[in-house]
């Protein structure tokens, strides 16, 4: 729901009202950035090309081809804005990432191929490094942002 606020001054000659809207290039109202938090739509999520010593895996569009080695997670969710990310095992031998919490991700069980990993708003940037040393295999990276149940995009990672 977007909120609409008036601002009027009068003067002698004009009344002059500025009204503040999710559309407006201000952050203005309870905005988290210009035009989106608060009670306007959720604030776009971003991705850098490398963490703390790592590759990001979120980065980027295409298929990735990587060798064993750490690389891992790394996306800038604003406050208001959520981010889930599901793995899911295409071929290769079992694999699973701990269960809990990592940095500000919570971490799903692993089951039937699958594991999920959301990080809520508020947190800069979260970081999560993930190893892929023990593994080998094919693998569909699912982005789901701000709380969306369709999948907004994928990629294939290949692990050799």
């Amino acid at each position: 729901m977007k909120k609409i606020t008036f601002a009027c001054l009068i003067t002698f000659s004009m009344i002059s009202c500025n009204k503040e809207t999710c559309t407006d290039n201000i952050q203005n109202q309870d905005e988290v950035q210009t035009d989106c938090g608060g009670s306007c739509e959720p604030c776009g999520i971003t991705y850098s090309p490398t963490g703390a010593g790592y590759d990001n895996i979120l980065f980027g569009e295409d298929t990735l081809n990587l060798n064993q080695a750490e690389y891992g997670f790394k996306a800038e969710v604003p406050m208001g804005s959520q981010l889930t990310i599901k793995l899911s095992q295409v071929s290769g031998g079992v694999w699973y990432y701990g269960l809990g919490t990592e940095g500000a991700w919570t971490i799903s069980t692993f089951s039937a191929g699958e594991q999920v990993f959301e990080a809520e708003g508020g947190s800069s940037l979260n970081e999560m490094p993930l190893d892929f040393s023990s593994m080998t295999g094919t693998f569909v990276v699912w982005y789901y942002e701000n709380g969306t149940e369709t999948v907004d995009r994928t990629k294939v990672v290949i692990v050799s």
